[in-house]
């Protein structure tokens, strides 16, 4: 990943050019920039994905990165949602109550975890069974169905993200929305 990066990079060396990236958190690389002191983190998530975007923006050694790393996985933003469930399972109303229900108990869909059995993938998957083997459909057409300001709204990292790439838009000493606080 690293060697591809820097060949992107290098290929297009423009000042006015950026990369960005979409990692999963939950089961990244164990040799991704960073990860000893991450981990140390791990109560802390919001800050263990601040360290190891950081660290990758050093690894790669080119500030036109702007690095993303999901808490905990792409699956979160569809517990934005659960009732796009509807979009891709019939009869769902069971499992979409059971997302909602989890979501419910931690807040916000960034704080779903990354525990072996615990991760949103791996909860979506005991309540859809076949889930994992519709990839990367069912995901898809689940995810197009959520508003992307219902996801803005829950999930204030990936927000954060979509205001930085933003603001590469705009006229210097505007503020496009999602920046507050960087």
């Amino acid at each position: 990943m690293k060697k591809d990066l820097q060949n992107l990079l290098r290929q297009h060396n423009g000042a006015d050019v950026r990369f960005t990236t979409m990692f999963d958190l939950y089961r990244l690389y164990r040799d991704f920039p960073g990860t000893a002191e991450a981990d140390k983190l791990r109560h802390l998530p919001n800050e263990r994905v601040a360290k190891l975007e950081a660290a990758l923006v050093a690894d790669v050694g080119d500030s036109r990165l702007i690095p993303h790393i999901q808490l905990f996985e792409f699956e979160t933003i569809l517990f934005c949602d659960p009732d796009a469930f509807a979009f891709y399972y019939e009869d769902c109303a069971k499992g979409v109550a059971e997302l909602q229900k989890t979501v419910g108990g931690v807040g916000t869909p960034e704080q779903i975890n990354d525990g072996e059995d615990s991760a949103p993938s791996k909860r979506i998957a005991k309540l859809f069974p076949d889930y994992l083997d519709a990839k990367p459909d069912a995901p898809a057409v689940i995810s197009e169905a959520i508003a992307l300001d219902m996801v803005r709204a829950k999930c204030p990292h990936f927000n954060q993200w979509l205001g930085i790439l933003e603001a590469l838009d705009q006229p210097a000493g505007s503020a496009p929305r999602g920046l507050a606080g960087r």
